[in-house]
């Protein structure tokens, strides 16, 4: 009996872990993704200005 219940509380343990991983790759993702955006708006905006005054 007892190694079944070892067993079952191993497994539910590792459904937990991959739950948490998934979640945390799932805001690094979008962490990244916001960065990127906000690297895309600067450059844009940078652009423009060197248009504005011609540097």
């Amino acid at each position: 009996m007892k190694p079944i219940l070892f067993v079952l509380l191993t497994a539910a343990a590792l459904v937990g872990c991959d739950k948490q991983k998934s979640a945390i790759e799932d805001h690094k993702e979008a962490t990244k993704d916001a960065l990127d955006n906000r690297k895309d708006a600067v450059n844009a905006a940078a652009k423009d200005a060197k248009s504005l005054y011609g540097n």
